[in-house]
């Protein structure tokens, strides 16, 4: 049995720590990630911590 998730084979990601500014989650972010869901309240939040407007890439 594999002791990685599927797919992490040849990938070297860093992982940045980032708060949610609606809610104060916590919240993890793969270096090749430009935004993460937020997994208390549902809030898109961009690698700067910043809140996801949805415009841009």
């Amino acid at each position: 049995m594999s002791e990685h998730c599927a797919g992490h084979e040849g990938r070297d990601l860093g992982v940045t720590e980032i708060v949610c500014p609606n809610c104060g989650a916590d919240l993890e972010l793969f270096s090749d990630e430009k935004r993460v869901k937020c997994h208390v309240c549902g809030t898109w939040v961009n690698k700067d911590g910043t809140k996801y407007d949805g415009t841009g890439d």
